[in-house]
């Protein structure tokens, strides 16, 4: 049986961890996660899509290394996630013909952390694989 992100139904995203790390193309270490995910289709403007898509990656894939040390643990997860929201324009000739929702779908990687003491899955950190 695969290993899973103990209580991953109470797993959390901070809105920080995303506007000012995993979509902010200043960051100096979050750039280049910033660029993959804004090429997916997440924006400042998509915040609770973009939450929804990595709590779902948590809860949808396995543990695949658990990592300890004395104030926490984390855990890595790997596989499959989707954008569900990606807008394709349409446009021809005459201007902009409407729109469609295709879903995108990329190998990731998330990190999660649980500090001891409480049961609470945070995320870490957010990459393509």
């Amino acid at each position: 049986m695969e290993k899973q992100l103990p209580n991953k139904e109470a797993a959390v995203v901070e809105d920080k961890k995303i506007k000012e790390y995993l979509l902010n193309k200043a960051h100096p270490a979050g750039a280049g996660k910033a660029k993959f995910f804004l090429s997916k289709g997440f924006n400042l403007g998509t915040i609770s899509w973009f939450r929804s898509m990595l709590i779902a990656h948590g809860i949808d894939n396995p543990v695949v290394k658990i990592e300890t040390n004395p104030f926490t643990t984390k855990y890595i997860i790997e596989g499959p996630a989707y954008n569900y929201y990606t807008v394709i324009p349409h446009e021809s000739k005459w201007g902009l013909m409407g729109y469609t929702y295709q879903p995108t779908k990329f190998n990731l990687r998330t990190v999660w952390s649980i500090e001891n003491g409480t049961n609470i899955p945070k995320l870490v950190t957010a990459y393509p694989i």
